[in-house]
């Protein structure tokens, strides 16, 4: 989707596209769709509207969905002018995902549902706008091609409204509560409270019963032990000054914009455009063992772990690896009960378990249950540190950008985002010019420090948390016990009942 320009009035909203212009009278309830180079409307593309900017926004995907493509419009107005008005105008907000993520849902239920809608007609119009008569129209229009870069929920925004609603009342919030506390801040105006409790259950919290039979939201154990041993560690490691790596990655397309992991992945496989991907390493000096790499594959980190770190850095370091997946190559499989036999054996023999070649599964298994560790992954990159006097820790996710590593492509980022803003691409030479000048210029020393005092700082909150959950556990485990002894109290002895 390639939208190209937004004006805003008073009284009138004109939009550009490629195709067609669309214009909306603030005094009606109608969207017309106009032939550029026509001034006759097409009523069979008239929808009814509401006089909100990012509905009208969705209908243009909507509708460019399925009309048939034409010329490009010529002499398309600059931002911040109009061809109808001499005053200057804003721009309306590019991104809609909110009624794109509505109008898709939908679509794909009328498609292989449709008589299981679970959204009524008229709650369908109140969140996109759009005329329940289209519904049918659009269950068959392919919206899946529209593209829309939608906001991601910060899980540590997240966490610290779930720490404060917790040391201000007392108690752990409820799903409601937390959504709504959340809502006006961080949260997507298209994410519901179905979405949100999605959102909670695929990033670590879970539910339990609270004081009053209520569900209430807690984060799972194992994630708040995991964060409270690395910051434990982190924190002993710079107090004994040993000296900390933290290995970091980015990935710019062709305008220079950083781009996720999972995009550049995708770009890799497709081959549709040239993006350009650095492997580096941060440490309290600044940047180091800056190298521009094709794609991020296991091999390709490994080679760069052999070839590039490990050379420029001698001395036995803390290394802070991530779970991205270049950094998770697997030596070997962890076992289970449905593994082969085959692969049983190779992880006895790795550990140097002795065992009987005619031994059953079972019996297999138990010796791994009783002789190694199965919480533990062995990763092939683990090891080549380990054998080189390096100590590795993995930051967990719940805190994956906690590290100095990622001021660096931000800071890239920004810098393009400012100077080449009104260029739509950049050659490969400028985005890496760029990417050597901010590396070799900037020492990030404020980063490593606010980095160290977040690191104290969430140590510190989550020994009060720990502390606050076993007080509200015990006082629920004193009052369930008082009332039990009331209710026992009121049950007649048998000597009362044989007088």
């Amino acid at each position: 989707m390639n939208l190209e320009h937004y004006f805003t009035s008073r009284r009138k909203i004109i939009l550009y596209t490629h195709l067609f212009m669309f214009i909306y009278d603030g005094n009606k309830t109608s969207l017309r769709l106009f032939h550029p180079r026509t001034t006759s409307p097409r009523p069979s593309l008239e929808f009814d509207v509401r006089p909100v900017a990012p509905r009208i926004q969705l209908l243009i995907h909507v509708c460019r969905s399925f009309c048939a493509p034409v010329n490009k419009m010529a002499d398309e107005p600059t931002p911040g002018s109009s061809k109808d008005s001499s005053v200057q105008q804003q721009v309306v907000p590019r991104s809609a995902p909110e009624k794109l993520h509505i109008i898709r849902h939908v679509a794909k239920r009328l498609k292989f549902k449709p008589n299981k809608v679970l959204i009524s007609k008229t709650k369908y119009y109140d969140l996109t706008g759009l005329h329940p008569d289209h519904l049918q129209t659009i269950s068959e229009t392919n919206l899946e091609d529209i593209e829309i870069k939608t906001v991601a929920l910060d899980r540590s925004q997240v966490h610290r409204t779930w720490v404060s609603h917790l040391s201000k009342n007392f108690s752990l919030p409820t799903t409601e509560q937390l959504f709504w506390q959340l809502k006006m801040k961080v949260i997507p105006i298209y994410m519901n409270l179905s979405d949100f409790r999605t959102w909670l259950y695929k990033n670590d919290f879970m539910w339990e019963r609270g004081s009053n039979g209520e569900l209430v939201v807690v984060e799972k154990t194992e994630v708040r032990f995991e964060r409270y041993l690395y910051l434990q560690k982190m924190a002993r490691y710079r107090e004994e000054n040993k000296q900390i790596f933290f290995i970091g990655h980015g990935a710019f397309n062709s305008e220079g914009r950083l781009v996720t992991l999972k995009e550049s992945n995708k770009a890799s496989k497709n081959n549709n455009e040239i993006y350009q991907r650095i492997l580096f390493a941060v440490s309290a000096a600044g940047p180091d063992c800056l190298r521009y790499v094709e794609s991020f594959t296991e091999k390709v980190f490994l080679d760069w772990i052999n070839q590039v770190f490990l050379i420029a850095v001698g001395t036995p370091s803390v290394v802070v690896l991530s779970y991205d997946k270049h950094h998770c190559e697997e030596i070997i499989k962890v076992p289970t009960l449905e593994s082969s036999k085959r692969d049983l054996c190779k992880w006895l023999d790795y550990f140097g378990v002795p065992y009987d070649a005619g031994m059953t599964k079972v019996i297999l298994h138990d010796l791994i249950e009783k002789y190694t560790d199965l919480t533990e992954k062995i990763y092939a990159v683990d090891a080549v540190l380990k054998a080189n006097g390096h100590t590795v820790l993995r930051i967990p996710n719940c805190i994956r950008r906690l590290t100095p590593a990622t001021f660096y492509p931000d800071m890239v980022d920004l810098n393009v985002k400012v100077k080449f803003c009104d260029q739509p691409s950049l050659s490969p030479e400028r985005i890496r010019e760029t990417i050597d000048a901010i590396f070799a210029a900037s020492s990030g020393h404020m980063a490593w420090v606010h980095i160290t005092s977040e690191e104290k700082c969430i140590l510190a909150v989550e020994s009060s948390v720990d502390k606050m959950i076993n007080k509200i556990k015990h006082t629920r485990m004193k009052t369930s016990c008082s009332v039990s002894s009331i209710v026992d109290s009121d049950i007649p002895s048998d000597d009362s009942d044989s007088e």
